[in-house]
């Protein structure tokens, strides 16, 4: 993945990658990406991709890029149905 900048693995679910965007669906790439290689696929529950200027491993930054330059109703994208694991919370054993 071209112009990546930094990608911070957080506990309880969570990865964040920092880029330089080239394109209008590159970030949305990067998401997709992350969100399906081992680490990120196996009990990862969210992906944040914020801009090169915001440090991916620094909460404050990540959450101030979230706040300020999300729109909810266009920027959010869900997978579902995709792989986890056996010790992931929400998934029922029956």
């Amino acid at each position: 993945m071209p112009d990546v900048k930094g990608v911070a693995c957080y506990p309880k679910f969570l990865t964040v990658v920092s880029l330089s965007q080239r394109d209008p669906g590159h970030a949305r790439q990067a998401a997709v990406i992350a969100a399906q290689c081992g680490t990120g696929a196996y009990m990862g529950r969210y992906v944040v991709v914020v801009d090169d200027d915001f440090d991916p491993f620094d909460m404050n930054d990540v959450m101030w890029a979230l706040y300020t330059r999300t729109d909810p109703s266009k920027d959010i994208d869900l997978i579902r149905r995709c792989w986890s694991g056996p010790l992931d919370p929400i998934i029922r054993h029956e």
